[in-house]
């Protein structure tokens, strides 16, 4: 907008900074005359405010804590940031497995759909739980996958049938 002796716009161009380097509006110096701005408070506030829900907040957080970590970590003997964010991943990935099966008589399924657990299964499958470990299964399509996760259920389902009938008849003895 350089070399304009008028500008003809609506004033939150003006107000809003973002807005004003990106139209290249350089106000310095310069006299601004407003018509009709009734509003113009609101405008102001407006072009001044901003919004942070919950998630940005808590990856803001997130971020602090590996660059902390990412400075300190030689000095404090503190774990890097990309070490810290994977036990937190790995943290989350066990709990969800936990609420999964909370007793021996629960039955579930997780589905981990990325290939660092087949590609790199040292390092990844070693951060899953002891007692999960064991069984995890790879799969190289995803018809395979849909048929064993059928199977397991299946199977699942039939355990939980027996034990049923092997209570029934403990009780009936017992009676």
């Amino acid at each position: 907008m350089q070399g304009a002796s008028i500008i003809f716009c609506p004033y939150n161009y003006l107000l809003d900074p973002m807005i004003r380097e990106t139209m290249d509006i350089d106000l310095t110096g310069q006299i601004l005359v407003l018509d009709e701005a009734h509003n113009i408070e609101d405008c102001a506030r407006e072009c001044a405010s901003f919004t942070v829900d919950n998630n940005t907040l808590q990856m803001s957080k997130v971020e602090l804590k590996m660059k902390y970590n990412n400075q300190h970590c030689k000095s404090r003997g503190l774990l890097s940031g990309n070490r810290w964010y994977e036990i937190q991943a790995y943290r989350a990935l066990n709990q969800a497995l936990g609420r999964c099966i909370r007793h021996r008589k629960d039955w579930g399924a997780l589905i981990l759909v990325d290939d660092r657990y087949r590609n790199n299964p040292n390092k990844y499958i070693t951060g899953l739980s002891k007692w999960v470990r064991q069984l995890v299964q790879h799969h190289n399509t995803f018809s395979g996958a849909i048929q064993s996760l059928v199977a397991f259920c299946q199977q699942q389902q039939k355990v939980q049938g027996d034990l049923a009938d092997s209570q029934i008849q403990t009780k009936a003895l017992a009676s």
